[in-house]
């Protein structure tokens, strides 16, 4: 069979990964096929008892502080991270590069140095447009928690190998929800900040020189404290001096002086999240309360509106440049992309004029939306953070992630917020709701997909949202949500 100019690459690409992931030493024991509906047990049994305890049992604060004390060293847990990421790659394909030489080469150089070189000395990290992680050339990325749903996208390779936890630490880039969606998907945390705080030097993507919606990069890791490193580490080192985009502001903790008020987004008003959402907010709401917060109810605000601008200012040119290199290369467009760039009947080519009209749409739904905010001082403090939904449910199934705007609401606010899990699907607790009317064809289109037996050990996350250059205060407000459901 002749292959395609496209598919000739695209196996090339595969080889070229297939044949990095040949470098794993020791080669693991004959794998599973076919795998288990969830991947969370294949490390314990694969790797080697001190590879499952520096993979499984430590954030990045912690190995830092091991690395610091000598208690491990470099080359170990990077010789560990690579055979736990090589055996993510098996078990949800989410790796297109195993850097095996090149890593263990600078982990022995780290090792040989009397003193540490920087803040982040000896640890090992890892480095398209929908809410999926699937492409023509390496195929489909699973969750780690069931193979039936998605990773999240577009960051799902990033995400998924930190819920299987083959890295501690990655990053994702974050225009729609592609850092938050991974990071809910997997049951791991996520940020993303407000934009102009973080560089994008050196990043590749469609659409250069558009700024109708500002994309931003953020982290994805194990805990939250290690979202506070990330931040600390980057912004130490004072990026605007190189990059003149940039908002010059150090990372400047917050400690509150009296309990948050806290508002709850138990819908948009548009698509009602399924049982398991709704549930997880519930738990945190209650948690709250009982610490002796404030928590109130948040009305959404016009989401369906914001939905329509934001939408049209993704694609001002019709999709045209997303699009040119897939046509130019002949690979077919996947379901999804054509759902998001042909499918979407606003999406349309504007003229210069019509895009400023546009901009004036988005600059003035902006403003509506603070004093909005606004108000909710009119009844004595003014809510701090707003607790919401990251999408409409747990982590979709496969080709079915068509609903962005509890992502990309935040997106064209350009709102700070934080993912972190909270608990897991319950088949016995989250039963479908009977006898519940739609509100209209994408709330019924929501609501018909879900049964708890496909949803099975999926986790459930929430994200902290906080108003515009609020990062530090949103991280600490996390913090403080944390503390009230018991944890560290």
């Amino acid at each position: 069979m002749v292959l395609a100019r496209w598919e000739e690459l695209a196996k090339s690409a595969r080889d070229f990964r297939d044949q990095t992931l040949s470098k794993v030493d020791p080669p693991f024991d004959p794998l599973p096929d076919p795998l288990p509906l969830s991947s969370q047990e294949l490390p314990k049994k694969y790797l080697t008892p001190r590879e499952y305890e520096l993979t499984q049992d430590y954030d990045a604060i912690e190995l830092l502080e091991m690395l610091r004390t000598r208690k491990s060293t470099s080359e170990e847990l990077t010789r560990a991270f690579l055979r736990r990421a090589a055996l993510a790659q098996y078990a949800v394909n989410c790796v297109t590069e195993l850097m095996w030489d090149e890593a263990i080469e600078r982990a022995k150089y780290l090792d040989s140095l009397p003193e540490p070189i920087g803040p982040l000395h000896g640890l090992p990290i890892s480095t398209l447009m929908h809410l999926e992680c699937n492409n023509n050339v390496y195929g489909r990325t699973v969750n780690p928690w069931n193979r039936s749903l998605t990773c999240g996208g577009s960051s799902g390779g990033e995400g998924a190998l930190l819920g299987f936890r083959g890295s501690v630490w990655g990053l994702g880039g974050d225009i729609g929800g592609s850092v938050r969606a991974p990071a809910s998907d997997n049951g791991i945390y996520g940020f993303k900040p407000t934009s102009r705080r973080l560089t994008l030097q050196g990043m590749k993507a469609t659409n250069k020189g558009r700024d109708s919606v500002i994309a931003t990069i953020g982290p994805l890791t194990q805990s939250r404290e290690t979202i506070n490193l990330f931040m600390k580490v980057i912004l130490d080192n004072e990026p605007w001096r190189h990059d003149p985009w940039l908002t010059v502001k150090p990372w400047t903790p917050v400690t509150f002086t009296k309990p948050l008020k806290i508002a709850i987004l138990w819908s948009d008003g548009v698509v009602k999240p399924h049982p398991p959402t709704l549930r997880g907010l519930k738990i945190v709401a209650d948690a709250c309360k009982a610490a002796g917060m404030e928590v109130v109810d948040w009305e959404p605000y016009q989401h369906d509106k914001a939905w329509d601008i934001v939408s049209r200012l993704y694609f001002p040119d019709g999709g045209e440049d997303t699009l040119a290199p897939i046509k130019e290369s002949g690979e077919p467009i996947l379901p999804l992309t054509k759902f998001i760039t042909e499918e979407q009947p606003q999406v349309k080519k504007l003229d210069m004029h019509e895009y400023w009209e546009l901009c004036i749409e988005r600059d003035a739904y902006r403003e509506e939306h603070a004093e909005h905010w606004n108000k909710t001082a009119d009844s004595g403090q003014e809510v701090d953070v707003i607790l919401a939904p990251v999408t409409p449910g747990a982590a979709p199934l496969h080709d079915t992630a068509r609903y962005w705007p509890y992502t990309s609401h935040w997106n064209l606010l350009d709102y700070p917020a934080v993912v972190f899990p909270v608990t897991f699907v319950d088949v016995e607790e989250d039963k479908k709701e009977e006898g519940y009317t739609p509100m209209n064809d994408q709330d019924k289109y929501n609501y018909e997909l879900y049964d708890p037996e496909k949803w099975v050990g999926a986790p459930v996350s929430l994200c902290i949202v906080g108003r515009r250059q609020m990062d530090e205060k949103v991280m600490a407000a996390l913090e403080a949500v944390e503390k009230a459901m018991g944890r560290k």
